[in-house]
């Protein structure tokens, strides 16, 4: 081996030292990108538009933010209320969005009370902006729509909300049939209430939008519908929202109708819907599907869901021009004590609806209706009937009738507690290991695994 000589080993000494000197360099220079990409701001009601807007000079209004911030900046905004509309200037990115949220602990307003603006436009009002989120607001008295999201938009979140008093919708995503693009939303843990006081649209509603998720949010005495996905929506997730008390709309002639509490439809081709996991109680049907405006709608389903004291549990409908619908799916759900029907297959222009698994439980007229005689097409079986009626109908030149259908399943499905809204199963539930795994979701209304025993339980719940 030859040996190492001096001034060798002074320059590895020496290079060693230029890469322990970079190192810390590259680091500071990083952390100083990272910083400069993603400045963090603040507004306060008792600060300066004029100030530089750190926690310690902060802004006075939400505009200014508004204004000001670019991709990967957040506005931190303190308690009070804002008599302002804020409208985003800039757009941000999928992975540096632009944030409005609310400090941590702090109750922020934002009122439109007395704030004038026309007719499709929102209090918070986002249009052709992406890489947004808004999160932890109470957005009120807005002259039109709370939050709207508009023209070519997508990544954008809205979570954490409060939305009341608005009226049209509480939040409001459009693009009308597809004329804009509006991709990869997200509307989850929010609260929406008391909106739509003109009695058009919904508490949220979601227009022509794609890659759309609608998730945990309380919608609650709406005087509409309480959650639509319509106007050629595709690839959405509507996911374990709490419905409750649509309050309806008043007709001229002074009669009130009642109103959806989830509805997907059409105005525009609407396909590739998830409806799973949702709970909606005291509104006129529950769950529904229909095509108003003749266009088709295909591959939804409705899963897991659970449906009690509406008028109707679920319906396929043939409200408007009764377009064709495809590949629905009605499976694991449960319809108990509506004050009509549980289930009502009602629309005749139809190509494959299966109703599979689920649990129609004392609802009033009937449990589970359907064309008389059974259309082709429709498939019923593995339910669990519990109250039948017998019940038969004809209005003009249609006819209906109540049925089991194949390999039903009869008696109480002796849940936990009905009346406190507890549709888990008892150990001895006719419905445990009965339903059918064809197509069956593979987890539960809870998220746990289907099915625990030989077979899928019937209803939305896996017995443990």
């Amino acid at each position: 081996m030859r040996p190492v000589k001096v001034r060798q080993i002074d320059a590895i000494r020496e290079n060693n030292m230029r890469f322990l000197f970079v190192l810390p360099l590259v680091a500071l220079l990083l952390a100083a990108s990272r910083l400069a990409s993603a400045a963090e701001y603040c507004v306060d009601p008792k600060g300066d538009d004029a100030n530089t807007g750190t926690e310690s000079q902060p802004w006075k209004t939400l505009q200014k933010a508004a204004d000001t911030l670019v991709a990967g900046d957040t506005v931190r905004i303190k308690a009070g209320t804002y008599h302002e509309r804020v409208i985003p200037k800039n757009s941000g990115s999928a992975g540096k969005p632009i944030t409005y949220a609310a400090f941590p602990g702090h109750e922020v307003t934002v009122d439109g009370q007395g704030i004038v603006f026309g007719w499709g436009s929102g209090l918070f009002h986002i249009k052709d902006k992406s890489g947004i989120t808004v999160s932890g607001l109470r957005i009120v008295n807005s002259a039109y729509y709370g939050v709207s999201i508009s023209g070519n938009a997508s990544h954008i979140t809205l979570e954490k909300n409060f939305v009341r008093g608005c009226q049209s919708s509480g939040i409001h995503v459009w693009s009308r049939r597809r004329a804009t693009t509006i991709r990869h939303i997200v509307i989850a843990d929010n609260e929406v209430t008391e909106t739509n006081m003109k009695g058009d649209q919904e508490g949220i509603s979601v227009c022509g939008a794609d890659a759309f998720e609608v998730r945990g949010n309380h919608v609650h005495h709406i005087h509409k519908e309480g959650i639509d996905a319509k106007e050629g929506c595709s690839n959405g997730k509507i996911l374990k929202n709490y419905v409750h008390h649509m309050l309806g709309f008043r007709q001229p002639g002074g009669a009130v109708v009642c109103t959806v509490g989830i509805y997907v439809d059409t105005y525009g081709d609407t396909r590739n819907i998830e409806v799973a996991g949702n709970i909606v109680h005291n509104c006129g049907a529950g769950l529904a599907i229909a095509s108003e405006d003749g266009q088709p709608s295909e591959n939804v389903s409705f899963v897991n869901n659970i449906a009690y004291n509406n008028q109707d549990g679920f319906v396929v409908a043939p409200w408007g021009k009764g377009g064709p619908l495809k590949n629905i799916a009605l499976m694991n759900n449960v319809a108990y004590a509506n004050r009509r029907k549980g289930i009502f297959v009602q629309h005749t222009n139809i190509e494959k609806v299966v109703v599979r698994n689920n649990i129609c439980s004392q609802n009033t007229e009937a449990q589970i209706v359907v064309n008389d005689p059974i259309q082709q097409g429709v498939t019923l079986d593995y339910n669990l009937v519990d109250g039948f009626r017998n019940y038969k109908m004809t209005w003009k030149k249609e006819k209906w009738q109540e049925v089991r259908g194949d390999d039903a399943v009869a008696g109480n499905p002796r849940f936990v507690n009905p009346i406190g809204g507890d549709f888990h199963l008892n150990t001895d539930s006719p419905a445990i290991d009965k339903g059918s795994p064809v197509g069956a979701p593979g987890v539960d209304h809870e998220g746990n695994r289907r099915p625990e025993g030989p077979a899928p339980d019937i209803g939305a719940y896996e017995n443990k």
